[in-house]
């Protein structure tokens, strides 16, 4: 019984805070990711280096970002700036595995 409560715990923190499961949904990463392939997502990665172009990411998006910060009016990014100037409090419950195309401008 002690050994099985230590793997379920030992289970539950390395999906918590190194490696997390995901299914591909969609077919927005082919060829590279095939739809309903399975995929480990390092967590821990970005912590200790910077994102860099080719690289395949995951992002949690904010739930429903206010009207000043997205949507259909027009609004000013200030570079060296944040888009929004407060964080948006909720998280989506979606999880976005995406190609990074694009890198800052030296």
């Amino acid at each position: 019984m002690v050994i099985i409560a230590v793997a379920l715990g030992l289970a539950l923190g390395i999906q918590a805070w190194i490696v997390k499961p995901y299914r591909i949904p969609s077919g927005s990463m082919l060829p590279t990711l095939a739809i309903g392939q399975r995929v480990l997502v390092n967590r821990i990665g970005m912590d200790f280096s910077d994102p860099h172009v080719g690289e395949i990411a995951s992002s949690i998006p904010r739930e429903t970002p206010s009207r000043r910060c997205a949507g259909p009016v027009a609004h000013v990014i200030k570079l060296g700036g944040a888009a929004c100037a407060q964080p948006e409090p909720a998280r989506s419950g979606v999880n976005f595995i995406k190609r990074i195309v694009a890198g800052p401008v030296m």
